[in-house]
């Protein structure tokens, strides 16, 4: 989070919720830029373009690994 937008934060904390808002206001922020960081990356206009740029393979684990060493 960028140092200019976590001491807005700061100060609208104290004017929402007093001398405790010095920490609940940066953490709500920080909240909020997650989510919204989130959003842009999985639903947002991109995320089509994201999806393709790295396909994600699934790795068998567990058992199935046991069955597959079994039929080679």
């Amino acid at each position: 989070m960028h140092p200019l937008l976590a001491f807005v934060a700061m100060f609208g904390g104290v004017i929402a919720f007093g001398l405790i808002g010095l920490l609940i206001g940066p953490l709500v922020t920080s909240g909020l830029v997650t989510v919204l960081r989130i959003y842009a990356r999985d639903l947002g206009p991109h995320a089509e373009e994201n999806d393709k740029a790295a396909p994600i393979k699934p790795k068998p684990s567990g058992a199935l690994v046991e069955v597959q060493k079994l039929q080679h």
